[in-house]
This record gives structure tokens, sequence and C-alpha cells, in this order.
């Protein structure tokens, strides 16, 4: 069975990607796939209400969400097909900096990254 991935921060971004991942894998009928902090996920679960796929989400623990090598490996072991991803809009010289963890590690994977803004 395929899956969404959704990369889960602390803060606005992760919210955003936690809410388009479930949305889309409720959409696809495919499972529900978070690195990130299982803490994490469940409170922002309660604060969102459950949707199904909110409610049988699976979270991979990783210790930094933004490493490249850890993300590439969940989607393979996981089978993923989707990667989502909350950032924030940059303005200014932050435009240019292209080589932000989140960014290099999406760049790593080998699927489909959908951006979302929080």
């Amino acid at each position: 069975m395929s899956a969404v991935l959704a990369l889960l921060v602390p803060g606005a971004e992760g919210r955003s990607a936690l809410a388009a991942a479930a949305a889309e894998a409720d959409r696809r009928g495919s499972r529900l796939v978070v690195a990130g902090e299982e803490a994490l996920l469940r409170t922002l679960a309660d604060e969102r209400g459950s949707s199904e796929s909110l409610r049988a989400a699976r979270t991979v623990e990783v210790e930094a969400p933004a490493d490249g090598d850890a993300l590439a490996s969940i989607v393979s072991d996981e089978g993923v097909d989707l990667v989502v991803v909350g950032m924030r809009r940059r303005e200014g010289a932050g435009r240019l900096l292209v080589a932000t963890p989140a960014m290099r590690a999406v760049l790593a994977v080998d699927a489909p990254v959908l951006v979302v803004r929080p």
C-alpha cells in the first residue's frame, strides 16, 4: 500500500504539513507516515480533531526531521509516494538561501514533494 509522509516540525510549518498530508492520505486512500516526534503528532492531532488517517498514522521517530539520509530511508522503507513539508515564505535575502535544512532534506528523497505554507 502506498503512503504519504509528513515532515513534522514544531510550529505552524509542522501543523500545515500534517494537515495537508492527512488530507492527501485520506483522498488517496493511503497510509499516513509522520517523520517526527510521537508526542508532537498526538498533540497536533488532538488540536485538529482526528481524521481517520491521523488516528492510524505511523510515527517514525527521527532525531532531526530535516536529516536527508533518514528521510530517504523512510521513503524507501515505508513505500512513500508523496512527501509533504511545511515551509514559511522567505523575504529579501532569505529567498537566495535555498540550502535550508528542510530544503536539503527534500532534495535527498526519491519521491514527489508537496511544499505547503502555514
